[in-house]
């Protein structure tokens, strides 16, 4: 009969150096929290070798070989105090910044755009009851999400909860509302987002950018309550209709200078202004056409060279 020894230890700090040491291979410390531990550990006797073959004289020959000992070890569940009340209590909140829809900051070289940000400004401070809706509508690329979120990195301080959701499409805004859910521990669903919004009496910012799909109904994802604070981008200037509205358009051309100097890096003199003023001249005066003219020029380092290159493609 093979012996059996059990072994219980009752807390993995006690065991000799070399038991622990096996114990930490068998099971890595993350399985033994903190406070008392409880685990059997059955160790089994190696089994003695076979009778040799017996001699003529009538004497027993040599033992066959032995097996050393065996080291079985069956976990069972382990359950310490703590751990098991770390289960039971309930989870912190999901932080926003841990969902995709917070908002990004603007282009750390946004130029401009002071009239309609002093605009939006009065219109969500004016102290007026009611839900607040600002829509910005123009061309792609003139930069109406960049001013939204240069509002609101400016006056961030005068909301409860800020929420970005890209309005391109329905999942793309079935995602966003979801995560709106998530976000607030009420439910997994978009149509969850909403009623928390609309269940909310706060001073919340949804910020619905890129509704420009002409096929989606925006109104079915607005909150359908009396307070609130939204902000809608899109091309569509039908959308001028949910409230507050401005147009954007071309930039100013001292603006657009001012941009495109950032954007390439270049100083700002007579000369580079004189030069940036005829290169914003032949992008329309549109932000988004002349950051990227900035991107270009940023790495030739030279203003002339990329006129030179507008001039020949103009010529052609």
């Amino acid at each position: 009969m093979i012996p059996t020894v059990n072994v219980v230890v009752t807390n993995i700090a006690s065991l000799s150096s070399t038991t622990s040491s096996t114990a930490a291979a068998l099971f890595p410390c993350t399985m033994f929290p903190r406070g008392h531990v409880t685990q059997t550990i059955n160790i089994h006797g190696g089994q003695g070798g076979s009778g040799g073959e017996g001699y003529k004289n009538g004497t027993g020959g040599p033992g066959g070989p032995g097996h050393g000992p065996t080291l079985n070890i069956t976990a069972q569940q382990i359950i310490a105090h703590n751990l098991y009340a770390n289960s039971l209590a309930p989870m912190p909140p999901v932080e926003a910044s841990q969902i995709v829809n917070h908002c990004p900051p603007p282009s750390r070289i946004f130029q401009g755009r002071q009239n309609i940000l002093d605009k939006m400004h009065y219109f969500f401070t004016d102290g007026r009851q009611g839900q607040h809706i600002y829509v910005l509508y123009g061309l792609g690329g003139a930069g109406k999400t960049q001013i939204g979120l240069k509002f609101i990195k400016d006056l961030s301080s005068q909301f409860s909860d800020i929420f970005f959701v890209d309005t391109s499409t329905k999942e793309t805004i079935d995602l966003g509302l979801k995560n709106i859910a998530i976000a607030k521990q009420c439910g997994n669903s978009s149509h969850d987002g909403l009623q928390w919004l609309t269940g909310k009496v706060e001073e919340w910012l949804l910020f619905l950018d890129n509704a420009d799909d002409p096929n989606i109904n925006l109104n079915d994802f607005i909150p359908q309550c009396h307070h609130g604070n939204i902000i809608i981008t899109s091309r569509n200037p039908g959308l001028h209709v949910y409230g507050k509205h401005s147009s954007v358009s071309d930039m100013d051309e001292e603006d657009a200078v001012a941009l495109l100097l950032a954007s390439a890096g270049q100083a700002d003199t007579l000369t580079t202004r004189c030069t940036a003023t005829e290169i914003v001249k032949t992008l329309g005066y549109l932000a988004l056409a002349i950051v990227q003219a900035g991107a270009f020029i940023s790495k030739s380092g030279n203003l002339n060279n990329y006129l030179d290159l507008q001039s020949i493609q103009h010529g052609k």
